[in-house]
């Protein structure tokens, strides 16, 4: 039987779960295939990155808005949802949150997973699921986050996940943490963006996430607004500089980066700059060797960036093999995207 353990509330930056990706995250191309049932709201709500609201007193057709997967009254067994994850991973635990449902909850849910090829999702016919048992029924709160991590982490790649909820009600966000496994092409010498979440890259650190967090800087497309760039909050102190450290999905010889800063028009950084280094650890600032700032080697010089602008930039020196990209932005401000290209090493 799977193991798990329930760990205390809090932000999630300060638990285990923290340090992984949210394989349910829309933003990634995650989505809802299949649902028992959602007379309520609907299961997609579960996968917005942002957290749930209530607006009382707000009623739509079918009754009272909520932001969240609401199925009806009175199933005699209990109501389940697939998600098709947007790229395949392995799993470390999940977030089970029924905020602002009380008295509607679901009140025990657990977690399957399984993998479906390529070639039968192209075949157009209903996948055969094989579902593996993650988490078992367990006991939910109302109006609460619920922190689950696996005991043993699964060494199995997923890219389906189902959860159900015994027998019925509601939940607000379903996040699945974990690590995106990569399908890199076979030649080492295509150039790919090693920056990106689909390769496998992180956000290990940021110095201020305070109107947006920096781990939307490695999400797919040029996304749809300011918010789902990087922001941070205003300095006041002379020579302030805010920064995020990437973790390349592999490490790799750099060659150009992209630089977005579309959407920021009158918070864009008024300069920016990038530097690489090597190191063995998840972040380099917790590496005993990376204790001067002369570890880090400059990719790309301090320079001025301006509004809605994909800036373009050369990378050099383009023969040393690097783990993790540092963008820091002079004094503060935001930006959308950064793309870094290279070859793996």
């Amino acid at each position: 039987m799977a193991s798990f353990t329930r760990l205390p509330l809090g932000d999630i930056k300060t638990t285990p779960l923290g340090n992984y990706v949210d394989l349910a995250n829309c933003k990634l191309g995650s989505k809802v295939v299949a649902v028992s049932d959602e007379f309520f709201a609907a299961a997609s709500n579960m996968l917005n990155p942002k957290p749930s609201v209530r607006e009382i007193g707000k009623f739509v057709e079918t009754g009272a808005w909520f932001d969240g997967w609401e199925t009806r009254r009175h199933n005699p067994d209990h109501d389940w949802a697939i998600i098709q994850l947007g790229f395949p991973g392995t799993i470390v635990g999940f977030d089970i949150d029924t905020a602002h449902f009380n008295g509607n909850h679901a009140p025990v849910a657990s977690v399957e997973a399984c993998f479906v090829s390529e070639e039968e999702l192209k075949s157009g016919q209903e996948p055969n699921y094989q579902w593996e048992e993650l988490l078992p029924q367990t006991d939910l709160n109302p109006n609460s986050k619920h922190y689950f991590l696996l005991n043993v982490p699964t060494e199995t790649v997923y890219n389906f996940v189902r959860i159900n909820q015994y027998p019925d009600g509601g939940i607000a966000r379903f996040r699945v943490y974990g690590t995106i496994v990569p399908n890199f092409p076979e030649n080492k010498e295509e150039l790919i963006d090693l920056a990106y979440v689909g390769s496998g890259a992180r956000v290990v650190t940021s110095s201020n996430d305070h109107f947006s967090p920096a781990s939307n800087i490695i999400l797919p497309t040029r996304g749809e607004n300011m918010g789902d760039g990087w922001e941070t909050k205003r300095s006041r102190t002379p020579g302030h500089v805010d920064y995020v450290i990437v973790k390349l999905g592999a490490p790799g010889r750099l060659d150009k980066a992209i630089f977005d800063t579309l959407h920021f028009r009158g918070n864009f950084p008024h300069q920016a700059s990038l530097e690489a280094c090597y190191s063995e650890q998840e972040n380099p600032l917790n590496d005993p060797a990376v204790d001067t700032e002369a570890y880090w080697v400059t990719i790309s010089p301090k320079q001025k960036t301006a509004a809605d602008t994909e800036h373009e930039w050369d990378l050099t020196p383009k023969d040393k093999v690097f783990t993790h990209v540092r963008a820091t932005i002079y004094p503060d401000g935001g930006f959308k995207r950064l793309r870094v290209y290279g070859y793996r090493a």
